[in-house]
């Protein structure tokens, strides 16, 4: 009524009404809006005698002005949103504007970003001028960055702060656009302590001289340090398979038997008792050979103090017992071999053409090692590569020329059996002879594929970001929910929940992928409060831990497609589920969409979601699950990657506190941290010994000794070092040791401490000295006697 009173008004004041807009009313109830152009036809008096003019419906018209003005104060909210750093930028490397969580990521002010002193360019370190030059191409040949960037920028104080950016064109004549910065530190930081915890263990497992190995009550193995390995040519499953008798040779194994059966008569009748045998015994190695170890055996107690394994530690004596020189000569190549299995190790002429190769080329590129042997160096590796090889050839040749050991780690693509290519990263370094003349090169060759493809991008268009901010405030609900978890089983609930919430579906499960049982048992449900009792009655309260079978093909399919939208649970089930038996269950439901996505870390599939949709809720954009998927997948991790950061922890710390050999971390500076057999050895307690540095326990006489050997391991002249020395107890007695240790460094080759392995050798040497005196004694005989002759004979 209103349209209709002020469009007579209009009439009645002029001649003719051009582009008024109003609402109507259709004859079904409906109603449009239209523009009309309309004017008055008069009679000879002057009146209005009927109307003429045009009627245009700009229903749609107005309906897109309503979405865009609708998704653009969306837009707003996100850009004001407290979690996601957002800018607008131009190709001269300045901010042109940005939110409140940029400023405060950056510590700027936005005074200072008025007054031109936020610039990008400026805030990226020179290492990524080369990403940002990528990128400005793609943004200027696409619009929008395809993947996500990892860089860094300068924050005001001078600090780095880890970013991941991607950005989008908004005026491609102005060069000018937006981005959104997520703070990315707390995920390196997780990172860098996972690495470097491993990093620690894997040196202490790697380059201990001694082995070390758990077996259960049974005398069953459990675990071994990858030194057994290089040591036996076993692997751990191996021996589980091989019975102790077949170990030992059957003196050893004797001895070992009766010695064991002596040691458990005393702890099961002393449940105290705290046994720790010594014994001297003969293993056989893998291809058939014999060596001797000074092995020491102890009880690992559980938090209830029952013993529930036997810790052995040993020490390869062979050398002092057989003095077998062929097996130095082939340690070098042995441990290359049992390090790098999974690697292709080997060895070329000068012409580059293989005189050795290890089996594993068969994983990295197909072909056999015969094959392998036959091919030239264009065979392998593309022209590209090639190009690149020769020119790091160039590089090394004056140092090849002045005979100098030196390693190159190259990245080349090799060509497969098949006709693809493999990225591949070798670690070269030339061979001479005993004259020192260059006779070919050694390396270790390994497959980076993965590594070469970069990491899927979570939106792939423009388009990617309009989703975002249309969905931006439950992404950021589910984001802060999913980071703020500690559990994993409240993981996977939350990431559940976030699933049903974010689709609008009646029920929504999550299941966790188990690679070696090849199955996804179901660990969440989630709900939606109103239809609770329907999908109750239909799933039933045994649908979490139910086990799903994952075939190869499934599994394929997961990787292939994140993302699924199955018309129904036969279709989801790959046939599984009767085509009768989804229906009903759909119909019961009340389900009209199925969406199925597989949950990633990036590389391998952790798990699955799946959410049941009643009829007429709105689709969610594949960009905007992409979203979703890209944060539960980054929490996962997260989370596993803890886990994994206290089980490597535990595991050292476990080996080094129990361990029946002296042993102790020692700092830079002298300080020692030692286990509680190193303190029992020296007769201090754990504190007492830990407030002393190491030359205020060694024979004065010995300490220059110990301080050359540690210089040496400073300057890298050598790996590890191992030497005899004597220790001063408490008491003032005195001890002889043999003693191994190695040099810790940080990432960036500072050294950080020591660890020293000690074990009392008191006895040996004792016996040694009375062998030395009954020779001396033998001898003087011997010459007393010989004297006799030679008198006699002259007689």
């Amino acid at each position: 009524p209103a349209d209709r009173t002020r469009l007579i008004e209009l009439l009645t004041s002029q001649e003719s009404v051009n582009g008024y807009e109003f609402e109507i009313k259709r004859h079904d109830g409906t109603k449009s809006w239209v523009s009309i152009n309309v004017r008055g036809v008069k009679d000879t008096n002057g009146k209005i005698n009927y109307l003429e003019g045009t009627l245009v419906d700009i229903t749609d018209r107005k309906k897109a002005a309503a979405a865009l003005q609708e998704s653009e104060s969306r837009l707003h909210q996100f850009y004001e949103s407290s979690l996601i750093g957002v800018i607008y930028w131009n190709m001269d490397g300045q901010i042109i504007d940005a939110n409140d969580k940029f400023l405060e990521m950056l510590g700027y002010t936005r005074d200072e970003l008025a007054e031109g002193k936020v610039d990008w360019v400026r805030m990226t370190p020179p290492e990524y001028s080369e990403i940002d030059e990528r990128s400005v191409a793609e943004l200027k040949a696409t619009g929008f960055n395809k993947y996500p960037l990892e860089k860094e920028y300068f924050r005001k104080d001078g600090t780095r702060m880890p970013v991941i950016l991607r950005g989008a064109m908004i005026d491609e004549e102005r060069y000018t656009g937006v981005a959104f910065v997520l703070d990315n530190t707390e995920r390196k930081k997780a990172e860098q302590k996972l690495r470097e915890s491993e990093e620690s263990y894997r040196l202490l497992a790697d380059n201990m001289v001694d082995t070390v190995w758990l077996m259960d009550m049974d005398l069953n193995m459990t675990y071994t340090s990858p030194s057994v390995e290089k040591l036996r040519g076993y692997t751990l499953s191996e021996l589980q398979t091989i019975p102790l008798e077949k170990q030992l040779t059957p003196a050893s194994f004797q001895v070992a038997t009766n010695a064991f059966l002596v040691e458990m008569a005393k702890l099961n009748a002393d449940p105290a008792y705290e046994p720790v045998l010594n014994l001297e015994l003969e293993f056989y190695r893998k291809d058939g050979t014999s060596f001797w170890s000074e092995n020491t055996f102890s009880i690992v107690r559980d938090d209830h103090g029952k013993p529930v394994s036997i810790l052995g530690e040993g020490r390869d004596i062979t050398e002092r017992k057989q003095a077998e020189q062929v097996l130095k000569e082939s340690e070098e190549k042995y441990r290359l071999l049992a390090d790098n299995i999974n690697d292709a190790v080997w060895t070329a002429g000068i012409d580059f053409r293989f005189t050795y190769i290890s089996p594993a080329v068969f994983k990295i590129r197909g072909f056999t090692v015969e094959e392998v042997l036959l091919q030239k160096l264009d065979q392998v590796i593309t022209p590209e590569s090639m190009q690149h090889l020769l020119k790091e050839y160039e590089l090394k040749a004056k140092d090849i020329e002045k005979r100098l050991d030196i390693n190159a780690t190259i990245e080349t693509e090799q060509y497969c059996k098949d006709g693809s290519t493999v990225w591949t990263e070798s670690v070269i370094r030339p061979l001479y002879d005993n004259n020192r003349k260059h006779t070919g090169y050694i390396g270790v060759t390994r497959d980076i594929n993965a590594r070469k493809h970069a990491e899927q991008a979570l939106r792939e268009s423009e388009e990617s970001y309009r989703l975002l901010a249309a969905y931006g405030s439950q992404l950021n609900d589910i984001s802060i929910s999913l980071t703020e978890s500690r559990d994993i089983k409240d993981l996977f609930n939350r990431i559940t929940e976030a699933l049903r919430r974010l689709t609008g579906s009646i029920a929504a499960t999550c299941s966790v992928y188990d690679p070696v049982a090849r199955t996804l048992e179901v660990v969440s449900l989630s709900i939606d409060p109103v239809e609770r009792e329907k999908v109750n009655a239909i799933f039933g309260p045994g649908l979490v831990g139910t086990l799903i079978p994952v075939s190869a093909d499934d599994l394929a399919q997961m990787q292939d497609m994140p993302i699924r939208r199955p018309k129904d649970l036969c279709e989801l089930s790959n046939g599984i589920v009767s085509p009768d038996i989804s229906a009903a269950i759909m119909a019961a439901l009340g389900c009209e969409q199925i969406v199925a996505l597989a949950i990633s870390d990036g590389t391998e599939v952790t798990g699955t979601c799946v959410a049941y949709l009643p009829e007429n809720v709105p689709v969610v954009p594949d960009d905007a699950l992409k979203t979703y998927l890209y944060m539960a997948g980054l929490a996962v991790k997260r989370l596993q990657m803890e886990e994994e950061l206290k089980d490597s922890e535990e595991k050292f710390r476990n080996v080094f506190d129990h361990s029946a050999i002296g042993k102790s971390i020692t700092t830079i500076d002298g300080r020692v941290n030692p286990n509680q057999a190193l303190a029992d050895m020296l007769g201090y307690s754990i504190d007492e010994l830990s407030h002393v540095n190491w030359p205020e326990v060694s024979y004065p006489d010995d300490i220059e000794q110990t301080q050359k050997q540690l210089a040496l391991l400073q300057t890298g002249e050598k790996a590890s070092a191992r030497f005899i020395k004597r220790y001063i107890k408490k008491d003032g007695s005195i001890i002889w040791a043999d003693v191994d240790t190695v040099l810790q460094r940080d990432k960036d080759g500072k050294p950080l401490y020591y660890i020293t392995g000690v074990i009392d050798i008191s006895e040996r040497k004792k016996a040694e000295q009375a062998l030395r005196e009954s020779e001396e004694r033998y001898r003087e005989l011997f010459d007393q006697m010989a004297s006799s002759v030679a008198v006699y004979e002259a007689v």
